[in-house]
């Protein structure tokens, strides 16, 4: 009776590991659909803009990596983070949506950009 037992188990994990790894093998295709549809989005719209407190080394290899590899311009706008959340909020109250992507401090993050 033992050794049924034991038998059922490990095959009990056989089949719940392929389960998984099918669910893992099915996924990626689907995955890689929706990043297809966002950078085929992104090129439509001409280009991708960043706000954030990077420095100008960093803002060049940035746009220069990111076009030679996804062919999308890249718009950087850089400045000290308190700065950069406060010309968002003011663009956000006028109605303007023209950020894509923020990369600033967790403290300004938390504090300054809220709904």
């Amino acid at each position: 009776m033992r050794k049924l037992f034991q038998w059922a188990i490990i095959i009990s994990i056989v089949l719940l590991s392929g389960i998984a790894w099918m669910g893992v093998a099915t996924a990626a295709p689907e995955g890689q659909k929706k990043w297809d549809e966002v950078v085929a989005a992104a090129k439509k719209e001409g280009s991708l803009v960043i706000y954030g407190n990077m420095v100008p080394q960093q803002v060049k290899e940035i746009q220069k990596g990111f076009s030679s590899r996804f062919g999308i311009k890249l718009d950087i706008m850089s400045g000290k983070s308190d700065e950069v959340a406060a010309r968002w909020e003011r663009e956000r109250d006028a109605g303007l949506n023209l950020v894509d992507i923020f990369t600033l401090g967790g403290v300004t993050a938390v504090l300054t950009l809220k709904p």
